[in-house]
């Protein structure tokens, strides 16, 4: 019998027939093929698909997080994202079609594009073993996938960020967001330690103010929200936000409902082209 719901309960009705011929005592092979084998209907095994996998996923997740009180939709919605983004790369990537079973073959496979210890191999596994548990496949992730040693970090004193702020006056523009834009976007990150997301949640009213001693007022109503909800942010270095103008907050040159992550992965990009650390 097929491990379904329907196997299931066929394997439950045959196990209730066949104990009560043991019990009374006429149990053989003959009787077993005879009253068994040859009398019921044969269940036919359901084959999990990819394409199966991939439309069934967002909704059996949200009841699988049902009773998850803490989160709200929003952080909910955005954690299925990730997880479908990285199982939608994993099978791209393999070139599997999507009538191919999603069995534990498929799975060793999308687990083998990439080395045990690396953050990727990593987040497939954190990505399959969530479809493995919503839709009951049986795999055993022991041992795969360990989570990746951190890199070290060489943080830049404050001497270097300053140069890097003031190396900044000297790039050419080369992307229709001035240079300018993402120079004040460095001495807001410096200062206040922010996410690259959190920028557009800035409430520009009630920040800069210097009787708060030039404090932020972040409010996700702003943008799409943000991870860490609305919260007061003091200046890491106060001397700071005269040194780097940050008062002069300019225009976001992006459009108040846009893509969060796409806007941090700019800036990134920018931060990673002209090596900035």
């Amino acid at each position: 019998c097929d491990l379904s719901p329907p196997g299931i309960l066929a394997a439950q009705n045959m196990a209730t027939i066949i104990s009560q011929a043991l019990r009374l005592r006429n149990y053989s092979k003959e009787w077993l093929n005879l009253e068994i084998f040859h009398k019921t209907d044969q269940v036919k095994p359901i084959v999990l698909t990819i394409a199966t996998v991939r439309d069934e996923f967002p909704d059996r997740w949200m009841k699988y997080r049902s009773g998850d009180k803490e989160s709200t939709d929003r952080q909910k919605l955005r954690t299925l994202e990730g997880y479908l983004d990285r199982l939608n790369r994993l099978i791209t990537e393999a070139k599997l079609s999507d009538n191919r079973a999603f069995d534990s073959t498929t799975i060793k496979l999308l687990l083998d594009l990439h080395p045990e210890g690396s953050d990727k191999r990593f987040r497939a596994k954190e990505s399959l073993s969530i479809v493995c548990a919503i839709f009951g496949i049986n795999y055993s992730f022991k041992g795969i996938g360990k989570r990746p040693k951190p890199m070290e970090r060489d943080l830049p004193t404050e001497t270097k960020i300053i140069q890097i702020y003031n190396s900044m006056n000297y790039f050419k523009p080369t992307h229709r967001i001035g240079t300018k834009y993402y120079q004040w976007v460095f001495g807001i990150l410096a200062t206040y330690g922010l996410r690259p997301q959190e920028i557009a949640a800035i409430d520009r009213i009630k920040s800069f103010n210097p009787d708060l001693d030039n404090w932020l007022y972040l409010d996700g109503k702003l943008c799409e929200g943000i991870k860490t909800g609305n919260r007061m942010v003091p200046p890491l270095l106060p001397e700071w936000v005269e040194l780097f103008n940050l008062k002069s907050y300019p225009d976001l040159p992006f459009p108040k409902q846009g893509n969060l992550q796409r806007r941090a992965d700019m800036i990134a990009q920018f931060f990673l082209r002209h090596k900035l650390g």
